[in-house]
């Protein structure tokens, strides 16, 4: 498994912001401080990535509030 990225980075901001406790996506880019609009455009993709590579685990929570039936939860792997 690869460490974290700079702090400086995208991938790094987002690292650091995730905790082991379940978070939104927007309680994450909260945790990441002041972002870009290009950077906050990528995000969802950025978690995603992370998901595909073992550095943080995703959970839907089904919820008829939203459209979708639900929303995601993410938070770092142990």
């Amino acid at each position: 498994m690869k460490g974290l990225a700079p702090a400086d980075t995208l991938t790094g901001k987002v690292q650091r912001a995730l905790t082991d406790e379940w978070q939104t996506q927007a309680e994450i880019v909260g945790g990441c401080g002041r972002l870009t609009d290009t950077e906050y455009a990528n995000v969802r993709p950025l978690l995603e990535r992370l998901v595909r590579e073992g550095r943080a685990a995703v959970k839907h929570v089904p919820s008829s509030q939203h459209m979708s039936g639900g929303y995601h939860v993410y938070r770092r792997n142990a």
